[in-house]
This record gives C-alpha cells, structure tokens and sequence, in this order.
C-alpha cells in the first residue's frame, strides 16, 4: 500500500518516457513498426485520446529491420535496458514474445498474430528520458 501513495506521479513519468522512447524510436532508421496508441500514425491514436486522457501507459512494442540478428546485437549493446521474462518495474525492461509468451507457436502462427522474431516489447520506466533516448540510440546505431 506504500507505493500507491505515489503512483500518479510514478504513471505520469512512466507515460512521457514511454512517449517519447515511442516517437524517437519512430524515426529510427534500423525499426520497422512502433505499436503506441498515442502516435499520429497508430490506428489507436484517436480513441486513446478519448480514453486514456493521462496517457497510454508504459508499453510499447517495436519491431526492428533486421530482425532477430538486429535485434540481439541491440540487446548486446544496451546497459541501462536488461532484457527480462517479465515487465513492470521502475526501471526500462524489454521481453522477446517469439521466445517468451508466444514460443509455443510456430512461425506461421506468430506471424499471423503479429510477432515477429525482430518484435521487442518495452516496459518503459522511471529513468531520465535523455538516458533512454540516448541509450537507445547507441544500441541501435550500432544494430542497423
């Protein structure tokens, strides 16, 4: 119940980090596809606005060029972001579904639902956003 006290104010960090780690990673050369209800171009822009009018939480998922070779030379390069089983935490985590939560799928099945072996999801969480930005910036710069 301690943690609750100070929830709204951990929500509101977590929802502009998550924002702007979307947007940077929308122009990014080396990704191919952000999914965040908040960008102009998702098909959910509209409606989470009407909806979640504090923003869209701390979740993402994007989906690198080079896919699954980009994307472990990304996680290889990064040092503040950890690659977990499981996300919600203060800090920044990334999950892999092809090999976590949809590894009981083949390929085909994966591809019809939309994920990918390049596809990472990202709890965004409490650091400086200059520090993420910038650390995802190195990783995959150095990925593409």
């Amino acid at each position: 119940l301690r943690g609750i006290r100070t929830l709204a104010v951990r929500m509101a960090r977590h929802t502009a980090n998550a924002l702007a780690l979307a947007r940077f990673l929308e122009r990014h050369q080396a990704v191919r596809r952000v999914n965040y209800p908040e960008l102009e171009g998702s098909p959910f822009c509209a409606r989470a606005r009407d909806l979640l009018p504090a923003g869209a939480g701390a979740l993402l998922s994007f989906e690198l060029e080079g896919g699954r070779v980009a994307l472990e030379t990304m996680i290889g390069r990064l040092k503040l972001v950890r690659l977990m089983p499981s996300l919600g935490n203060v800090a920044t985590t990334l999950s892999h579904p092809a090999s976590t939560s949809h590894r009981g799928l083949t390929a085909d099945e994966r591809g019809r639902a939309g994920i990918s072996d390049g596809l990472v999801r990202c709890s965004v969480g409490l650091e400086h956003p200059d520090d993420l930005l910038e650390e995802f910036q190195r990783a995959l710069t150095t990925s593409s």
